[in-house]
């Protein structure tokens, strides 16, 4: 029998440590629930600005780049200032027309030159010819 109250005992003494346990966390969380019943919420923070009046601005100001669905890419094959753009944007183009007007007045020059220079060799060709059918011709010293 002493081992029937020996279990008997234990069994109480595990009844009152966790009925001790269990009413202790009973009334913690009965106060709890008692501070969250009283919990008052801190009033809202508002913050007042004065108003003043600004003119609207209709437009902003970006940075980008825009590209055309359909375009052309027009490059020059020789270089110089485009002196006269000869179409207006969105116009279609024939083929063979000319687009621009490059200022040419340094090779209008040249031509010139040329054509004074070839004029000049024609002459001294010539001379040289008829003084070479005379045999009188001296090849030039170098």
């Amino acid at each position: 029998m002493s081992r029937r109250k020996a279990w008997l005992t234990l069994v109480i003494l595990l009844v009152l440590i966790f009925g001790t346990i269990s009413f202790f966390v009973y009334r913690h969380i009965q106060q709890g629930m008692k501070m969250l019943a009283a919990f008052i919420p801190p009033p809202a923070t508002v913050s007042a600005v004065k108003v003043k009046q600004t003119p609207w601005q209709p437009y902003l100001e970006s940075v980008g780049s825009i590209v055309a669905v359909n375009g052309v890419n027009v490059t020059s094959e020789v270089s110089g200032q485009v002196e006269r753009i000869l179409f207006q944007s969105g116009d279609f183009v024939e083929k063979g027309r000319p687009l621009v007007q490059l200022d040419d007045r340094t090779e209008q020059a040249n031509l010139l030159q040329y054509k004074a220079k070839l004029k000049l060799d024609q002459l001294t060709y010539n001379r040289d010819r008829a003084l070479l059918r005379k045999n009188c011709y001296l090849p030039p010293r170098s």
